[in-house]
C-alpha cells in the first residue's frame, strides 16, 4: 500500500503540473495504481492517499490555466471518481467492515491491538523514557513486564510512528525524527514559487507521515524504511 501511494502520487503530480509525453500511457498507470489502493484494503493509505492528493489538486488548479483545469478535471479527477465508486459497488461487504460500518471480529481485534500497544508506549514514556529502549525493540518491550495490558495479543511495535520513535529513539532521538520529517513540509509551505518537480516528492512524504499515524511500517519494516528514505532524497 505504501509503494502504490507514493507511486500513485508521483505519477498524479507529473500529469498535473508537466508537458509529458504519452500522456494516455500516465493516465493508464495513474487507473491501475488507483486500482491497486483500492484492493489493498488499507485504511491508513487510503487516507495519506488523500491528503496527498488534496495537497497536490490544490497546487494544480491554483497555477494551471482554467483550460488546463478542466482537462485534469476531465482526464483525471473524474476517472478516479468512477474506479472508487465501482469499487465501492463491487467490493461493498468487505469495504462496509473497513469504514466500521458493519461489526466483524478481525475489525474489532485490529482496534484492541493497537489500543494496548498504545498503552504500553505510554507507560513507558511516563515510566523509564530516558534514553530509549533500541531500534526495533518495542517487540521485546511488549514481552517484559506489559503482558498484563497486551493480554493474548501478538507482540508487535505501537502502530504509531512518532510514539514509537519516543520510545524507542528516547524523547531527544524521536523529536528529532518528527523535525526531520515535517521539516520539508515546512520549507515547501514557506517557499514561494513553489517548484513543481518537488510537488510529488512533498505529497508523498506527506501521505507516509499520515500512514504513520496508523501504522509503523513507515519507521520499523525494512521495506517502509527504504520506501520513507527514498522520498526523502527526491
Amino acid at each position: 500500500g505504501g509503494c502504490l501511494a507514493v507511486a500513485f502520487l508521483l505519477a498524479l503530480a507529473t500529469v498535473s503540473t508537466s508537458q509529458v509525453r504519452w500522456r494516455w500511457a500516465w493516465y493508464a498507470g495513474l487507473t491501475l495504481t488507483a486500482a491497486g489502493l483500492a484492493v489493498t484494503f488499507s485504511r491508513a493509505t487510503w487516507i495519506g492517499v488523500a491528503v496527498g492528493a488534496l495537497l497536490i489538486g490544490g497546487q494544480a488548479l491554483r497555477v494551471q490555466p482554467p483550460a488546463l483545469r478542466r482537462r485534469f478535471m476531465r482526464r483525471v479527477i473524474l476517472p478516479l471518481l468512477g474506479i472508487g465508486l465501482v469499487f465501492a459497488v463491487l467490493a461493498w461487504p468487505i469495504l462496509a467492515s473497513r469504514l466500521g460500518l458493519t461489526h466483524t471480529g478481525a475489525e474489532a481485534r485490529s482496534i484492541d491491538e493497537r489500543g494496548a500497544t498504545i498503552a504500553i508506549a505510554w507507560r513507558h514514556l511516563t515510566t523509564a523514557p530516558w534514553p530509549g529502549i533500541g531500534l526495533a525493540q518495542f517487540t521485546r518491550l511488549t514481552l517484559a513486564g506489559n503482558q498484563d495490558l497486551l493480554g493474548a495479543y501478538a507482540p508487535q511495535p505501537v502502530h504509531f510512528v512518532p510514539l514509537l520513535a519516543l520510545v524507542e529513539l528516547g524523547p531527544l532521538g524521536g523529536l528529532l525524527w518528527v523535525w526531520l520529517m515535517l521539516a520539508p513540509l515546512l520549507a515547501w509551505a514557506r517557499r514561494v514559487p513553489r517548484p513543481a518537480a518537488l510537488l510529488g516528492p512533498t505529497a508523498a512524504l506527506l501521505a507516509l507521515i499520515v500512514i504513520g499515524l496508523f501504522d509503523f511500517y513507515p519507521f520499523q519494516v525494512t521495506q517502509g524504511r527504504l520506501l520513507t528514505w527514498t522520498v526523502l532524497g527526491l
